[in-house]
């Protein structure tokens, strides 16, 4: 039973993108015992960081996504995309505002909020 869990582990540190370098290390620490458990926090502590960062970017992707579908279920219903293409920003529902305006070009290139 302990061995399945920590093969889970090391499939939901794969997961969020853990290069097998650090996989090994952990592993390695593991074995290690005792003596390497603050560095085991410290690693998992950056992992969790970049997770982090992971969810916010899909989330922002999410955004994007979320318009083009509104977009694209407009030009189906519409039978072109002109007049969206054309539609001024203050007729483009709120939510999907900073989602064309990021891919538009953004003034400051940030990624939608």
């Amino acid at each position: 039973e302990r061995d399945y869990e920590y093969l889970q582990l090391i499939e939901c540190l794969k997961k969020t993108g853990m290069p097998l370098k650090e996989i090994r290390e952990f592993v390695r620490m593991t074995v290690e015992g005792d003596g390497t458990i603050e560095a085991r926090l410290a690693l998992f502590r950056r992992r969790r960081e970049a997770v982090e960062r992971q969810i916010e970017e899909l989330q922002n992707t999410l955004k994007i996504i979320d318009y083009k579908c509104w977009y694209y279920e407009r030009a189906w219903s519409e039978g072109t995309t002109d007049a969206l293409e054309q539609m001024p920003m203050d007729e483009i529902p709120e939510q999907y505002r900073e989602a064309k305006k990021y891919l538009q070009g953004s003034a400051d290139g940030s990624e939608p909020e």
